[in-house]
């Protein structure tokens, strides 16, 4: 049996429904992936869920009442997701910003890539080996019994 634990790039959309929703489909893979697997950010990635999170239309999704903020959100997801340094260059997507999710993914040696992305990421099937699924289909693959919930 192999024991080895998943390495994981979540795109940006999976961490903000996760953080949005907690209870959420989202929730339960951003909760899972956490706990089970290895779970993958750059500068990049980093900086991306730094700049959407703090958007003026996701004010509504962070009420005074919500269960947790957007800084205290991103801080836990620093501190629990390991940071990597880039060594790869890629120019596959149609989105030339949505590339930096290939470079990590291709850097880190990826099990999976997340995505929510059905027009520039998961369109592209796979990237050097690495799967690009969505939420339900990474859940099905690793966790299928967190679907029957």
């Amino acid at each position: 049996m192999n024991s080895a634990r998943n390495k994981v790039v979540l795109d940006t959309n999976t961490i903000i429904s996760a953080a949005i929703n907690p209870n959420s489909i989202s929730g339960a893979l951003y909760l899972y992936t956490l706990t089970h697997c290895d779970l993958y950010r750059s500068d990049a990635t980093s900086h991306e869920l730094e700049v959407v999170i703090n958007r003026p239309f996701m004010d509504r999704y962070f009420l005074t009442d919500a269960p947790q903020t957007r800084v205290e959100f991103v801080e836990r997801y620093f501190k629990q997701a390991k940071q990597v340094s880039i060594t790869k260059s890629v120019t596959r997507c149609a989105d030339p910003k949505d590339n930096m999710f290939l470079e990590l993914v291709e850097t880190i040696g990826a099990n999976y890539l997340v995505s929510g992305n059905i027009k520039h990421l998961n369109i592209l099937g796979e990237h050097k080996g690495t799967p690009i699924v969505t939420n339900r289909q990474f859940l099905a693959d690793v966790a299928p019994l967190l679907l029957m919930s």
